[in-house]
């Protein structure tokens, strides 16, 4: 009888956990849908930081302005592989 308690109960946690990742998921992809609209950014958005173009490759949307992260445009004008935190120090092209 205690196994079968113990076993109803680990299955509802795995329940539980499953529905929570799940509610977590949704609530990123909320947060990033809104910081597209009050920000304009996206992936692949060029943006200007310390006088510098990135391109965005990662956003954060767990702050009030999105920290972002990209590649440096390098003097060839190609895209370097170095990855730069940005972190909410930057503005998009214009």
């Amino acid at each position: 009888m205690a196994e079968t308690v113990i076993e109803e109960l680990e299955r509802k946690v795995e329940q539980i956990e499953i529905e929570l990742a799940k509610a977590k998921t949704d609530l990123w992809e909320a947060l990033l849908e809104k910081a597209k609209k009050v920000y304009g950014i996206d992936y692949g958005t060029i943006v200007m930081s310390r006088n510098e173009e990135y391109k965005v490759v990662s956003i954060d949307v767990r702050w009030d302005k999105p920290w972002l992260k990209g590649y440096g445009k390098k003097k060839d004008s190609t895209w370097g592989k170095a990855l730069r935190s940005l972190y909410d120090d930057w503005e998009i092209k214009k």
